[in-house]
């Protein structure tokens, strides 16, 4: 019986490998680099934020194009926990984010950037392995507005409202000041 079914799963196999997985699995082993030797045992734990609905909004008209909205606490954020964590930006765009992400974190409190190429796609959506981060998973904490795309670990996520600022013209949105 499986001799009548290894033609067909070796002409899967090709194709997962040659066609789906470069889309379907992260872009690399490791998505962070090793922790530096010299701090073994002081390593800050890992806090992976999304961008996309969560620091801010994308907006995209005809008459301005792409415009983006930055959620209310932004800075304040990534200033009271950059000391304490290991800031991991995780966006659903490519690496055509790095101008957006550039004014959003001018002081560079963000410490690595990850791109859908290292999410692992999955059921019809792409989501954050954290187990791929290269740390350990249970000093890895991720807040997102899609509890979906940290499915593969739920313990490890904090849901957030996505932001839209037209439903916030006064820009009393406070969820990153309640976290």
């Amino acid at each position: 019986f499986d001799a009548v079914f290894a033609p067909f799963n070796a002409a899967y196999d090709t194709v997962y490998e040659y066609a789906i997985a470069p889309y379907a699995e992260p872009s690399r082993d490791k998505l962070l680099p090793d922790h530096d030797p010299r701090a073994k045992g002081r390593e800050k734990p890992t806090l992976v934020v999304s961008l996309d609905g969560t620091l801010l909004e994308s907006q995209w008209t005809r008459q301005f194009g792409w415009r983006y909205a930055k959620r209310p606490g932004v800075d304040e954020f990534l200033t009271a926990l950059a000391p304490l964590y290991e800031i991991v930006l995780w966006t659903d765009a490519l690496s055509s984010a790095e101008p957006v992400i550039d004014k959003l974190d001018p002081r560079r409190l963000i410490r690595h950037r990850l791109y859908r190429d290292a999410t692992t796609y999955q059921g019809g959506l792409h989501r954050k392995d954290l187990a791929a981060l290269n740390r350990d998973v249970a000093n890895v904490v991720i807040v997102d507005c899609d509890a979906n795309c940290f499915s593969l670990q739920p313990g490890n996520g904090i849901a957030v409202t996505p932001y839209h600022a037209d439903e916030d013209p006064k820009k009393e949105d406070a969820q990153l000041k309640r976290l």
